[in-house]
């Protein structure tokens, strides 16, 4: 099928991705043990609980949480008495018998303000698992299964669909940790993916000049950065990237601004039944945080103090999050650091990818240039607030809980910040170099973690 003012054949670029994600999609299935994603069991807890046909979360006075069944509330985690994996557990679990009453009320403040949308994936493989009336451990790993289906499938379309850095996409989707998180039950993965697809939606109307956006592209473009906002509400700036499509995309000047409002005011529309959700069942996470609301005031009232903050974080300490968004797997005292070589020599090949990867046919003005960036640049600031005031004590001098993965939904679109229209490394010899690095990343990382869980 022959895509207008792009590369007529992306086939090659998604067959890889769909072939290259499965294999890893299998590998990293069986090495990576239940419950060892980030945050995982409290993953579990809320799917299972949109398993059930719930929505919303329960709040029982102060306490926010599940109504769930005793016997997946207290699902035994290999990981309970060491650093490595006890597979008699892992056996012993699976062969255990569905679960039953009685219910108990879990209280769970971390996933309970979570949209139920990225846990939908998981729902469905938990309820699969219980109508056939296995372990609940046995449900997880239907959870898992159809979460990486899902990330799968929509990265898959955000590669056909991007007019340029497709490569650079199946790399930054294959690494490390995208490979780690898909085979968990974290709603990142859901997020990501989306955000993937999005983006590749926005870029077509944005950069290229093949005519009038079409109805259904817009129609997409906004369902998607609805869906996202949904999602996670500190994505919101990164929704309001079709607002710079130029008029002449569009039947009249009107009909650009006309488009454009209903894009935005859904974005913002979801963006607010996000927030108001979040705000109704947000209770702290750890004991020495109080409320947002005496963050903020902290802030305001210390604005430089807070600008120290996200100096440190965004300047200081940005190797780290580099690293992380790469190579740093597992949870907690559980987690599994990849070679900093490794990492350095992913992010070599995504840099090269980004000066490669091209499109003759994509134009990105200076104004849009400019726009992405600000909108990269909000978004990473609306995540910083996000976790500095409900995760960090008031006045911290750092953002504790801040990951590296929390920027992966926004990379695809600072690609285009410096994208040059020029043609780029031949598509063979981009598919060859994608092939090699995603081989030996994920091959070197595979042995990395079955030599630490699995000694």
């Amino acid at each position: 099928m022959y895509i207008s003012g792009v590369d007529p054949s992306p086939r090659a670029a998604v067959l890889t991705f769909l072939i290259a994600s499965a294999v890893c999609g299998v590998l990293y299935a069986i090495v990576i043990p239940p419950f060892a994603g980030p945050d995982e069991k409290s993953h579990f807890l809320r799917a299972w609980w949109v398993s059930e046909g719930h929505v919303l979360a329960l709040r029982d006075g102060h306490r926010v949480g599940f109504m769930l069944p005793a016997d997946v509330v207290n699902i035994r985690e290999p990981f309970a008495a060491s650093s490595t994996v006890d597979r008699a557990d892992i056996r012993a679990g699976l062969r255990a018998p569905a679960a039953h009453e009685p219910r108990i009320f879990h209280h769970d403040p971390d996933h309970a303000i979570a949209s139920v949308f990225p846990y939908i994936p998981q729902g469905l493989g938990i309820a699969l698992g219980r109508a056939f009336g296995v372990s609940p451990l046995l449900c997880a790993c239907f959870g898992r299964w159809m979460n990486l289906l899902a990330g799968i499938a929509l990265t898959a379309f955000a590669v056909w669909l991007l007019p340029a850095y497709r490569w650079l996409l199946i790399v930054l989707a294959l690494t490390p940790m995208s490979n780690y998180l898909r085979v968990t039950l974290s709603g990142d993965v859901v997020t990501i993916a989306l955000s993937y697809l999005f983006i590749a939606l926005a870029a077509r109307a944005l950069f290229l000049d093949d005519g009038l956006v079409s109805p259904r592209l817009w129609a997409a473009i906004t369902i998607a950065g609805g869906l996202l906002c949904l999602t996670k509400v500190t994505y919101i700036p990164l929704a309001m990237l079709p607002l710079a499509v130029p008029s002449r995309r569009f039947a009249s000047a009107a009909a650009a601004w006309r488009a454009r409002a209903i894009q935005a005011g859904i974005a913002l529309a979801a963006a607010f039944v996000s927030s108001r959700i979040a705000s109704y069942y947000w209770e702290p996470f750890r004991d020495d945080v109080t409320a947002p609301r005496e963050q903020f005031a902290y802030i305001l009232g210390h604005p430089l103090a807070f600008l120290k903050v996200l100096y440190l974080e965004h300047v200081v300490h940005a190797r780290w999050y580099l690293i992380s968004m790469i190579g740093d797997l597992g949870s907690g005292e559980f987690i599994v650091v990849l070679p900093k070589l490794l990492v350095l020599f992913c992010l070599l090949a995504m840099l090269a990818l980004l000066i490669l990867d091209t499109n003759p046919q994509v134009h990105v003005t200076p104004l849009q240039r400019v726009y992405t960036a600000i909108l990269c640049a909000g978004s990473t600031f609306a995540i910083a607030l996000a976790v500095y005031t409900t995760w960090n004590f008031v006045g911290a001098d750092h953002i504790d809980g801040l990951q590296g993965r929390y920027y992966l939904p926004f990379v695809p679109a600072a690609a285009f910040i410096v994208h040059r229209a020029v043609n780029g490394l031949a598509q063979r010899w981009r598919m060859a170099m994608t092939i090699a690095v995603v081989a030996i990343v994920n091959a070197v990382a595979l042995k990395v973690i079955a030599n630490q869980w699995y000694p």
